[in-house]
């Protein structure tokens, strides 16, 4: 069975291996809104937009010149709305899902002080809650998808951004980006959940602390 504790004692690890010989190191934080979307069976369809929030820390490891690692630990929470017409049962969905979310992209910059950025890398994922409140013919019922599907997700991310030194030690951040689930795995396993994708837009301050 998956150990996600493990899981993150080697993440620190590995981290800490690599804060002890980068040439700078940048901690912060992020905060912002997403939108998300999953596979829907062709019965089923989207009831209004399914809107957002994340929350999180950033960091940001110099490794060379122009290329950083930016270690991340981001609280995602997504609502869906979905509208089912399966035979003759037509049911609404209101869904709630929450994860922790531990992502590793490497990032490439063109400029110092007021820069661009692009980043890519894979993040691992743990669902916190996940359920649906179904009304269906007027009766209601809630699932805990969490007692059905896999919580852990494996995936990647792709962004670009744009960063401005507010002062020496002080840097100012707005990005976007791109996200993927690739497979699920892990406790409570009996199917797969559908496929997961979320586009975020978000802000945060990077501080320098070497």
């Amino acid at each position: 069975m998956f150990n996600f504790k493990k899981c993150v004692l080697t993440v620190v690890f590995v981290m800490g291996f690599v804060i002890a010989f980068s040439q700078q190191i940048q901690f912060g934080f992020n905060a912002g809104g997403n939108y998300s979307l999953f596979s829907l069976p062709e019965y089923n369809k989207y009831d209004g937009p399914s809107l957002g929030y994340t929350v999180g820390m950033s960091g940001q490891l110099r490794l060379m010149d122009h290329f950083f690692l930016s270690p991340e630990i981001n609280f995602d929470y997504r609502v869906y709305r979905v509208k089912s017409s399966y035979l003759d049962a037509v049911s609404n969905s209101d869904e709630r899902t929450s994860f922790l979310q531990i992502a590793t992209p490497l990032k490439y910059t063109i400029g110092s002080k007021k820069a661009f950025y692009g980043y890519a890398g894979p993040y691992l994922a743990y669902s916190l809650i996940s359920y649906s409140h179904w009304t269906v013919n007027e009766l209601n019922k809630k699932i805990d998808f969490n007692d059905i599907y896999a919580r852990y997700q494996f995936g990647y991310l792709i962004g670009l951004g744009y960063t401005h030194q507010l002062s020496g030690k002080v840097n100012l951040f707005l990005d976007a980006n791109y996200s993927g689930s690739l497979f699920f795995f892990g406790e409570g396993e009996k199917d797969d959940r559908n496929s997961s994708k979320a586009i975020r837009l978000r802000t945060g301050l990077l501080f320098t602390i070497r």
